[in-house]
C-alpha cells in the first residue's frame, strides 16, 4: 500500500516532463456580520453539506457524496497547492486505505489519450521494452469531449511496477485526471464504470 500511494503521489503530482522520474439566509450579512459568521463557523468546525461542492478550486469538481458513492470512508476533499505554480490544481480525498486524486490543468492541445499514456510510463519498468505494449488503454464514451482509462494490477513479470487506475478526460480547453490506489483491486468492469461515473460528474462542472 505504501509503494502504491507513493507512486500515485509522485506520478500525479509531477509537473509535465517529470512523470517519468518517478448553508441559507434571507439576505447577505455586511462585512462585520460576515466576519463574525466565519469566526463562528471556524469555532464550530462547520463543513459544507455532503451534497454541495466547495465554491472554488479543484475540489469543486466532485461533491463528497459523489466520491463516497465509490469510496464510502473518504473525508472531505482537500486542495493540494503544490502544483499551482505550474498552472495545475489538485484535490485529494483520503480515507483508511482509499485515495482519490483529481488533477486539473489546461489541455494546451494535448489529448486525453496522450495524458494516460504519459502517466502510465511512470508505472512501468523502463527496462522492459514490451511493458508499454501490454497496458490496456481504453477510450470511454460519454465523458466530456474525450476520455481514456487505464486499469492494471501490479505485475512485475509484465513490467507493471505498481497498480494503475486512472482516467484522463478533456472538455474544451480543460484536462482532468482522476487517479485511485484502490480501484485496481476491484472488479475491472465495476472499477471502470466507477471512473466513468466520476468523470461524467467532473465534466459537468468544467
Amino acid at each position: 500500500m505504501m509503494l502504491r500511494a507513493c507512486l500515485l503521489a509522485a506520478c500525479l503530482l509531477a509537473p509535465p516532463g517529470l512523470a517519468l522520474l518517478a448553508t441559507g439566509c434571507a439576505r447577505a450579512p455586511d462585512a462585520n456580520g460576515q466576519a463574525a459568521a466565519n469566526d463562528l463557523a471556524d469555532k464550530l468546525d462547520l463543513k459544507p453539506a455532503n451534497d454541495a461542492p466547495p465554491p472554488e478550486g479543484p475540489c469543486r469538481l466532485l461533491t463528497l457524496a459523489e466520491v463516497r458513492a465509490v469510496f464510502p470512508d473518504v473525508q472531505e476533499g482537500v486542495e493540494n497547492k503544490t502544483l499551482q505554480q505550474y498552472g495545475m490544481g489538485v484535490c485529494e480525498w483520503t480515507g483508511s486505505g482509499t485515495v482519490l486524486t483529481a488533477r486539473t490543468e489546461p489541455a494546451k492541445g494535448h489529448t486525453a489519450e496522450n495524458s494516460v499514456r504519459g502517466l502510465a510510463d511512470g508505472f512501468i519498468d523502463p527496462l522492459n521494452a514490451a511493458a508499454s505494449q501490454r497496458v490496456r488503454f481504453e477510450p470511454i464514451s460519454g465523458v466530456g469531449d474525450e476520455a481514456w482509462v487505464v486499469l492494471e494490477q501490479r505485475d512485475e513479470k509484465s513490467g507493471f511496477l505498481a497498480d494503475m487506475a486512472f482516467m484522463s478526460l478533456r472538455r474544451g480547453d480543460s484536462m482532468v485526471t482522476l487517479m485511485s490506489n484502490d480501484l485496481s483491486g476491484r472488479d475491472r468492469g465495476q472499477a471502470i464504470a466507477a471512473l466513468r461515473k466520476l468523470g461524467q460528474q467532473v465534466a459537468g462542472r468544467l
